[in-house]
Order: structure tokens, then C-alpha cells, then sequence
């Protein structure tokens, strides 16, 4: 059985000039770092385009790491910052969004017709979460849908961890609030837009 070099082991690897330990952490988080900036507003193209550069960019930025055993917030906070530097000059930032959601969020429909309305909603959830102040939206993406706890958003977004959840509550006031849902202080509970 072959045992896989932490993180915090294969950055040290990087910080004395072994290069090759880019390897694993490419094959450990490609996929997500991708993701990531798919989320930012680039297509499939753009964002791959992004990962790529993220790992180029990692050597560089060892000597900022922060020491723990997982790369994972670390590598994360430097895709998200270098896809939205990108998506600043991608002018497909809309549809782009719209297809990645589309396709990653919506169950199939059963016909043509309840698919069509799931688009439509999951394209208008989109927009709505696009309209999101950047910051907001940010800390809303890394913890809603990239699953990061919060310290690891506020470690990857280099903010504390009270602001992550600060902007968590914001994204959630608006986003209930466009879907007509008012929240009840009592225990939590939810009823629809009254």
C-alpha cells in the first residue's frame, strides 16, 4: 500500500525546489479547483484555463501557506481569487454561469416541458446569486457549493471566520427573500411568503 505525502509535506517539497510535488496536489484537487472557478462565471474552457494557472502559481505563493496538513482552503482561496480576476474580463460571464448550474443542479425533468421550467429556475436562482454582492456571493459558493466548512472559507478568502458567517446570513436573507420565504425567529422555522 502506498501512502500519500500530506499536503503541508508536498508544499515544503515545493518551497525547496522540488517541483514534482506539484503532482499529487494536481491530482488531488484539478477537479475542484475547477469547479471552483466555474462558479466564479467562466465556462468549462476558462475555468480549466484558470486551474492550470493555479498550479503554475502555487510555487510561487508556497512561502504564504499556512502550515496545515491540508492545502485544501489554501489552494481553493487562490483559485477563487484568480477565476474571479478572469471572470472580470470574460464578457460570456451570464450564460456561462447559467449552463454550469443548469447542468450541475437541476434534476432532469420527466418532458421537455417540466425541463424547460427547471431551467428557467435554476438560470433565475443563477442570476440571483450573481447579483449577490461579490463578497457575499463568495463566501456563499465556498460553503453552499463547494461544501468548505467556514474556517475553511475564511482561510481560502483570508477573512475570520465571523465574517464568513456574517456573509453567509446576508446571501441566505436575499436569496429566502427571492424565493418568498420569510423566516420565523421561533425555532428556526420557515413558512412561505406571505
Amino acid at each position: 500500500m502506498v501512502v500519500e505525502a500530506p499536503d503541508s509535506t508536498l508544499i515544503a517539497r515545493m518551497l525547496d525546489g522540488d517541483l514534482s510535488a506539484l503532482g499529487p496536489l494536481h491530482e488531488r484537487y484539478f477537479a475542484l479547483v475547477v469547479r471552483v472557478a466555474g462558479y466564479t462565471g467562466l465556462d468549462r474552457h476558462d475555468a480549466e484555463d484558470v486551474a492550470q494557472d493555479v498550479f503554475l502559481k502555487l510555487p510561487e505563493l508556497a512561502p504564504r501557506y499556512d502550515g496545515h496538513e491540508s492545502a485544501r482552503s489554501w489552494v481553493l482561496g487562490v483559485a477563487w481569487r484568480m477565476a474571479s480576476d478572469r471572470r472580470r474580463s470574460v464578457s460570456r460571464r451570464h450564460r456561462a454561469m447559467v449552463e454550469r448550474l443548469t447542468d450541475d443542479h437541476c434534476e432532469p425533468a420527466l418532458n421537455p416541458e417540466e425541463q424547460a421550467v427547471s431551467n428557467e429556475r435554476c438560470a433565475a436562482l443563477l442570476s440571483e446569486i450573481d447579483r449577490l454582492p461579490r463578497r457575499t456571493r463568495s463566501a456563499f459558493v465556498l460553503v453552499a457549493v463547494c461544501e468548505l466548512s467556514c474556517a475553511e472559507a475564511a482561510s481560502a478568502l483570508d477573512i475570520p471566520v465571523a465574517t464568513v458567517w456574517t456573509r453567509l446570513h446576508r446571501a441566505r436573507q436575499k436569496l429566502l427573500a427571492w424565493v418568498g420565504v420569510d423566516e420565523v425567529a421561533d425555532g428556526g422555522r420557515s413558512t412561505a411568503g406571505r
